[in-house]
């Protein structure tokens, strides 16, 4: 039990705390977006302007954190493939 004890309190820091609250707060803005104005994500992957912004949005990224940059470019492809999946 004092291992486990341990372990939560190893997982729930003070700056992890703040991390996870960020992540939430990041995730149910960007669901609520999606699902309320759609046509922000079809501007972000179809016009010149959106795709420059999410290119700078990693190239900023990978200037501190080259892990961080891959991953959101991956989830961006994701996401890039999902908003064309219904054009197929």
């Amino acid at each position: 039990m004092a291992t486990l004890t341990s372990r939560f309190n190893k997982i729930f820091t003070k700056n992890n705390v703040y991390l996870m609250i960020g992540l939430l707060a990041i995730f149910i803005g960007s669901w609520t977006i999606m699902y309320l104005i759609p046509s922000v994500f079809v501007g972000l992957f179809d016009t010149l302007l959106g795709n420059a912004i999410l290119l700078l949005t990693v190239l900023l990224t990978a200037k501190y954190n080259l892990k961080v940059a891959i991953a959101l470019a991956i989830i961006f492809v994701i996401f890039y493939q999902f908003s064309h999946l219904s054009k197929r």
